[in-house]
C-alpha cells in the first residue's frame, strides 16, 4: 500500500522540548532563526517545567507563540508527541534546548530547492561536548517526512515509530551541550534517570536490541558502572541474538562495546580475550569490524604488542576499504 504523506503549505515543523537551559536557549533559538525566516515552517515548543522554569520558555516565546504546557511524567516520547499532535508541516524535525545548529543553510536549501520531495527521512550530525573539553560526533535521524500516524516511542532516547527511505544525509550538525555536567553528582543523576527509565522499558517490553544497547551505553558512560554494563551485556546478548539475529546495528554496537569495556577499564589481557571471543563467535559487519579492530590496535600500540596489531590490522584495513 502506498504511504500517504502529509501535504501542507508548511514544509517543516520543528518540535522543541524546553526545560531549564537558560545558559544555551538563546543560542539555540538564534541558530534556528535563519531557517524559520527562510522556509515555510513552524516552531512548536513544549514547556516541561512550568512554574519551576528558569526563564528559558520566556526566551522561546520571543520566537513562537505555539507553546504548550506538559506535566512531566518521566516520558520523553509523551512530551514530544504533544508537538506532533499540533504539527502541520510535511516534514518534522525535533530538537532539544541544549542543541545549537552550527549552520542551517543546508536545511534551507533542502526545502527551497524542492529536494525534500525525494526523501523520507534526514540524518545530521551531533557534536557532543563534555565538561573536560573533549567531544565526539554522532549521526542521528531527527527528521522525518510525516504521515498522520507518525509518533514517538520510548520513555528515554525516544525515536520515531516509522521512518521511510530513502534517507538524506546532511553534513550539517548541532553542538550538543547536555553532557557538560558541572560536577560528578549532576552526571550521576543524569545517568540514574536514564538507567531507571530504560530498565522500566525493558521490564515491560523485554530485551530488544535498541533498548539493551541504550542501557549498556548509559552504564558505560561512567567508570563506576562499566563493569555493570558488561554484566548486563552477558545477561542479554544470547536472548537478543537468538530472537533478533546478530545483524541489527544495535546488536553489532553491543558486541564491540563489550570489548571496549575492558579497554576503558585498562584490562588489556581481558580485552584481547573478549575481542577473540567476539570475532570467533559472531559475524560482524564491516563497521563493527573496523571499530573492534580499532580498539585493539589503539590499546596494543602503546604496549608494543606487534603480534596483536598485525593480527587485527587486516580486519581494520579491509573494513576501511
Amino acid at each position: 500500500m502506498k504511504t500517504e504523506f502529509v501535504k501542507s503549505d508548511i514544509k517543516l515543523t520543528i518540535g522543541l522540548l524546553v526545560s531549564n537551559r537558560i545558559k544555551y536557549i538563546r543560542q539555540v533559538m538564534e541558530a534556528l532563526k535563519p531557517l524559520l525566516e527562510a522556509v515555510p515552517c513552524e516552531l512548536i515548543a513544549v514547556d516541561t517545567k512550568g512554574a519551576e522554569g528558569d526563564g528559558s520558555i520566556d526566551v522561546v516565546r520571543e520566537y513562537t507563540d505555539q507553546i504548550y504546557p506538559f506535566a512531566w511524567c518521566n516520558d520523553f516520547a509523551a512530551a514530544r508527541n504533544v508537538t506532533l499532535e499540533h504539527a502541520r508541516g510535511e516534514w518534522y524535525m525535533y530538537l532539544d534546548d541544549d542543541e545549537v545548529f552550527d549552520d542551517v543553510q543546508e536545511l534551507i536549501d533542502f526545502f527551497l530547492s524542492g529536494e525534500y520531495k525525494n526523501y523520507g527521512a534526514g540524518y545530521y550530525g551531533v557534536k557532543n561536548h563534555k565538561a573536560d573539553g573533549s567531544e565526539n560526533m554522532a549521526v542521528v535521524g531527527r527528521m522525518v517526512r510525516r504521515t498522520k500516524d507518525t509518533r514517538f516511542v520510548g520513555r528515554v532516547h525516544e525515536h520515531f515509530n516509522q521512518v521511510f527511505e530513502p534517507f538524506k544525509s546532511f553534513s550539517c550538525y548541532v553542538h550538543h551541550y547536555g553532557y557538560c555536567f558541572e560536577n560528578e553528582d549532576e552526571n550521576k543523576a543524569h545517568q540514574n534517570r536514564n538507567v531507571t527509565l530504560l530498565q522500566q522499558e525493558i521490564s515491560e517490553n523485554g530485551y530488544t536490541p535498541r533498548m539493551c544497547a541504550q542501557l549498556m551505553q548509559e552504564l558505560l558512560s561512567r567508570k563506576e558502572t562499566i563493569e555493570e554494563g558488561f554484566r548486563f551485556f552477558e545477561e542479554c546478548i544470547d536472548t537478543i541474538t537468538k530472537q533478533y539475529g546478530v545483524n541489527d546495528s544495535c546488536t553489532q554496537w553491543m558486541l564491540v562495546a563489550s570489548v571496549r569495556c575492558f579497554y576503558m577499564l585498562d584490562k588489556y589481557d581481558d580485552m584481547l580475550l573478549q575481542a577473540e571471543k567476539i570475532t570467533q563467535g559472531y559475524e560482524l559487519n564491516q563497521v563493527a569490524q573496523l571499530a573492534l579492530a580499532g580498539v585493539v590496535i589503539a590499546a596494543s600500540a602503546p604496549r608494543g604488542n606487534v603480534s596483536a596489531i598485525l593480527n587485527y590490522a587486516p580486519m581494520y584495513y579491509n573494513a576501511w576499504n
